[in-house]
Parts: C-alpha cells; structure tokens; sequence
C-alpha cells in the first residue's frame, strides 16, 4: 500500500522527471474517469481527506538540497490545505465527452505548482447523462503508471458503502528543516549512495566470479548489445516528431476487454504485443494520408516497462525502464504486422533488453546533481531514438467506487516530451480497454483523425483473428451447456 514504505529523498528516475518538467513539457500522468450519479464534492473532499494518511506524500512538498549538493527531498507542507488540491468545475450544456476531453486536455497542460504538492483533483460536474468526471494530475517525479494505479486502489473503493475512517491521524505540517541540516543530510546521503552503489557492483563481481559458467557476464553482454543498436542507429522522424509548445489535446477510444484478450489469445501473442499492431496499422495509414512513405519503414516505440520488486510494491517513486520497440508499417497485412511484433517483442524480453537501457539509464543518473541540472538546463538534443511514446498499464479487474458512485470508464494519460508529440496510453478497467492519445497540436493537429484509424485498425485485426466466429462458437457451446 502506498505510504508504507516512503523514501524521504528523490530516486535518481524521479528527479530526472523532475528536472525534464518545463512549460512546454509538463512531465505529469493523469487520468479521466467518469462516475454514475451526481458526487457531493463536500462528501468527497471529506472522503479523501479520511485517506490522505495512507498516503503522506500527498501532503509533501519538494524541497531542493542547498546548492544542489543532492536530489531534492520530501519534506511536510507546513501550509497543506487539500481545498488548494480539490476543485470543483462545470461543463456547459450538453456536458459531451468532446468537452470533456477539450477541459482535461486544458487542465493537463499545466505545470503542477512546486510551491505545494504535486497533485490536483478537478470534479467535473454536468456531465451528460447526469454523471461526474474525475480528472487527475499527478507530477510523474511522485509515481509512474504502476503506482498510479496502486495509488487509486487507495483513493477508491471496492464496495459501494465501505466503513468511513472516523478518527483520522492530524495531517503533518511541520516546517521544513533548516538550510544547514539539509545539508548535512544531502552530503551524508550521497556518501551512503556512493557506498551501496560500490557495494552492490562488487557483489555482482563476486557472484560473477562464482559462477564457471559466467551466465551473469553473458546475460550482461546480451543486453547491452541489444540495447546500444537503438542508439546508434537513428530513425526517420514522422511529421509529429518537433519541438513541442506546451497545448494538448486528447482522443480516446476503448474497446472491450474480453475480445482483447481472445485476440491475444487466438494469435499466440501478448496484450501488448496486440495494441502495438493496431496502433502501427493506424499510424501506417495516417502517415500514408499525410504523403509519408511507408514501405520498408520501421516506427520506433518507447515502451515503458515496470521493474519494481516484490518488496517495492506499494512504493511511490518511479521504478521503470523501458522497451524501444520497431513496429513495421509497411506491413498491410494485420496478422503478419502482429506476428512481427510479437517476434520482435519476444526478443528483446529474452535478451534483456530494457536490463540494458536500465543500466545506462542508471549509471547516466547517477551522475553529480549539480551537472545534471546544468545538463537539464541546456536541453536535449535532436530525437533521433523513437518517434512515440506507448505505455500499457494494467488497471484493476473489478469495479471501484467513490462515496456510493460507480466509476464507469477510466483513461489514464501520458506525457509528451523530447519532440515526441504523440503518446497512447492502454490502460484496462473492470470489463474495457482504452486506448488515450495525447498530442501536441502543433505536431499532430488531427488527433480525431487518428482515433478514427486506432478503430479502424482493431476492427481489421479483429476480423482478420476470426474473433466474431470465435465469439459465436463460444455463445453456441455456452447455450448447448445450459440446455
């Protein structure tokens, strides 16, 4: 559960998220889930504010090492007031998912205040159909997508009418320590890192050394080489890959679960491996569309991968590395693009790769604070690496709740960053899958467009898998049962 483990200073991935935050590129997740009913906001403030113990960093503040001698740390806000976290807002009539959307988008945009924690709540009321929408934000220096939802598994509940908290621990607001003290801290938390970090390579020498027939060195070998390629190599740039401006926009589409996974199941393949096909046969067709050739054309995906523990679960922080992936485009069959992809996804998982990307990764993180805000400062150079993001988050299985009201649909987001203006998100919930595109509009300015081909490309892949005489066989055994 979050809040049981809590490190008092950033990770080395959360000050990078940190450091990457700017106007143009908020580094934030998010999400937009929409609720049966009319939510008292009173009721809900109060309901969330009955849980804001199991989760101390949500009245935590970021407060950098005096001249950046060490990552920052998480220190009490002595002024946390949750109404300055909590909003309530109106759509105008007819209350549209299109508006929706068009506010989130609007919301998501914004740089999250330092001056106060990193997370803000809007209750979306006048929803059509009498409902209310809940749009997130949460800086991605607190949580990455796997904590995300873990975290939500906390702000919601599992039952309609679960025991209320009665007596709630006082929230802390202590006032930040003093200048001197942290840094003192910071010094002798760099010392201590400095000397796990020697320690951890030396037991890895050692286990290297123990071992005759040096699996350690060739699994590392592995994954280095398939890592180091990626960067090497440059891709062709799509029109979306520019320098971003800071507007967004969103379109989501969702798609049934179930068939998801008869999908995945019926071609041998992964979740994963099934969303990538639909999003390179969309993507093959809009590039097409916007005069881009295709034909022995590789897209390079960013996927994010989860590498907690067993024992970090529950720990906020990010935890992640992550998979570059080629999808082909110019592959017009459906089920060949997906057979690619799943050959190629099955590859770099044995070799390790996203073990490679996370040790450079760690190492490049690891350098002085002080040069890596210098470098932050001077701004990345040309994206030649991959042309998106894609990040798939598994979602909890059954329905969640809020003060009595159902949560019907839920669309996480994504950021967009390093001239990368187009990231999809598939995050599952209860009974549905959905697919969320955030774009930059100076770089994608037809995202409804897009979201078009996403549904077009699942139904091709769809019929192609013979999904609906799979679903038909199914209906007629299951009648024959029960007759």
């Amino acid at each position: 559960m979050p809040g049981g483990n809590l490190d008092r200073r950033l990770g080395p991935e959360d000050y990078a998220f940190l450091l990457m935050d700017n106007d143009r590129e908020p580094q934030s997740i998010g999400s937009v889930a929409i609720f049966e009913g009319d939510i008292s906001h009173r009721e809900f403030v109060e309901n969330i504010a009955s849980k804001l113990h199991l989760i101390p960093r949500y009245t935590q503040i970021v407060v950098p090492a005096p001249f950046d001698i060490g990552r920052p740390t998480w220190e009490a806000d002595p002024h946390f007031d949750i109404h300055r976290h909590i909003h309530e807002v109106w759509l105008d009539g007819p209350g549209s998912q299109g508006q929706l959307l068009a506010l989130a988008a609007k919301i998501y945009s914004r740089q999250l205040e330092r001056s106060k924690p990193l997370w803000e709540m809007y209750m979306v009321k006048g929803v059509e159909g009498g409902k209310t929408a809940l749009i997130t934000v949460i800086h991605h220096c607190l949580v990455d997508g796997v904590g995300g939802v873990e975290l939500a598994m906390v702000m919601l509940d599992t039952i309609p009418d679960p025991q209320r908290v009665t007596q709630v621990p006082p929230v802390d607001r202590s006032p930040v320590p003093a200048g001197n003290l942290l840094f003192i801290d910071a010094f002798f938390d760099d010392v201590a890192e400095s000397l796990d970090r020697a320690s951890d390579w030396q037991k890895r020498f050692s286990e290297l050394m123990a071992r005759e027939e040096g699996n350690w060195v060739q699994r590392l070998g592995s994954a280095l080489g398939t890592a180091l390629p990626i960067f090497a190599f440059p891709v062709k740039r799509a029109p979306f890959n520019q320098k971003l401006t800071g507007q967004r926009q969103l379109a989501v589409s969702p798609f049934s679960l179930g068939e998801f996974r008869l999908l995945k199941d019926a071609t041998g393949t992964t979740i994963n491996d099934v969303a990538l096909a639909i999003v390179g046969g969309a993507l093959t067709k809009y590039l097409t569309e916007h005069g881009e050739e295709v034909e022995d054309r590789q897209l390079r995906v960013l996927m994010p991968v989860n590498v907690r523990k067993e024992d970090q679960s529950g720990r906020l922080g990010n935890r992640i590395s992550f998979l570059v992936v080629e999808v082909p485009l110019g592959e017009s069959e459906p089920l060949d693009r997906l057979a690619a992809i799943h050959d190629s996804t099955s590859y770099l998982k044995d070799e390790g790769a996203s073990d490679g990307i996370e040790m450079i990764g760690q190492e490049l993180l690891m350098l002085p604070t002080p040069l890596l805000k210098t470098f932050s400062t001077l701004g990345f150079p040309r994206n030649t690496l991959t042309n998106m993001i894609c990040t798939n988050v598994p979602g909890p299985r059954m329905p969640l709740f809020t003060v009595g009201h159902r949560m019907l649909s839920h669309y996480a987001l994504a950021p967009i960053s390093w001239e990368m203006g187009l990231s999809c998100t598939i995050t599952s919930y209860h009974e549905e899958i959905a697919f969320t595109l955030v774009v930059d509009p100076t770089a994608l300015p037809d995202v409804d467009r897009l979201k078009t081909l996403i549904d077009e490309a699942y139904e091709e892949l769809r019929q192609a898998a013979g999904i609906k005489e799979i679903l038909v066989e199914t209906e007629s055994t299951a009648a024959i049962a029960a007759n």
